[in-house]
């Protein structure tokens, strides 16, 4: 787009210039079947950062695009982004005497009752998706836990578990943007990936949907956003003021095209 001249001052008034290269981001970062993102939520110092492992409200926002659903080695299940066993966001088929494979947004916290809410959109490949997850601790039963698919509510066709055990979540271990478990990768791309500390309201996630957001915001705790910057790249900070690192398995070189980074 340009080149540019770069200011930073420190808290003595001390100043630095640099020169910066413009360049505009059109493509999201493919994942493939085995690419993923870990995310150590630990602050410069190398110490975990305990804001993020006390949470009763929490906000998970995404935009994927889901290449090939997985099979039975992986539990039929593409991830999105979250823990296994605690809080995570995925895409499950919905198992009933009337299974036809077709498969729906999906929370899962096993270590807290067994929990299991399921959307009812179908999620099928090929498409572009803006998914999200409500955790609002200030509610109780099940009007804690909402799912969304781009933008709009989710009647929930599945809802296991006690959702008013999900209290104190703690985020810092073993969280994954594109794998669980060890495997069940999200097989496709994503474009950016969000965590709040809030429970964002539906005109807020309405608001939010297929927007790629670059200011800091009340309770915005990771803003990632995976696009081509460069040909290669191995880590992605979120782009709030804690700089959390989000690093690849392996480095992203490829490059998937999304509209809503054309408009």
């Amino acid at each position: 787009e340009g080149d540019a001249t770069v200011t930073v001052t420190d808290e003595a008034g001390q100043k630095v210039e640099f020169p910066v290269v413009a360049v505009s981001a059109d493509k999201a970062a493919y994942l493939g079947s085995g690419n993923y993102f870990s995310v150590p939520f630990t602050m410069r110092n190398g110490a975990v950062d305990e804001s993020m492992s006390s949470l009763n409200s929490i906000t998970f926002e995404s935009r994927i695009n889901i290449e090939a659903l997985n099979g039975s080695n992986d539990a039929q299940i593409n991830t999105i982004m979250g823990v296994e066993k605690i809080f995570l966001l995925r895409v499950d088929v919905h198992k009933d005497a009337s299974d036809t494979g077709k498969r729906y947004l999906q929370l899962a916290a096993d270590d807290k009752g067994g929990i299991r809410y399921e959307g009812s959109t179908e999620i099928k490949t090929g498409q572009w998706y803006d998914v999200a997850v409500v955790l609002d601790g200030s509610k109780s039963g099940e009007e804690r836990i909402s799912l969304y698919v781009d933008g709009r509510k989710e009647t929930l066709q599945l809802q296991n578990g006690t959702p008013d055990d999900l209290n104190n979540v703690d985020l810092t271990s073993a969280f994954y943007i594109g794998r669980s478990d060890g495997k069940r990768h999200l097989n496709g791309s994503v474009t950016y990936a969000r965590v709040w500390t809030i429970a964002l309201s539906d005109q807020e996630i309405a608001a939010n949907c297929g927007k790629i957001l670059t200011s800091d915001m009340e309770g915005l705790a990771a803003n990632w956003i995976f696009t081509n910057v460069n040909d290669s790249e191995s880590s992605f900070a979120s782009i709030t003021g804690k700089g959390f690192e989000a690093e690849a398995g392996t480095p992203v070189t490829v490059w998937t095209e999304d509209p809503v980074l054309s408009e």
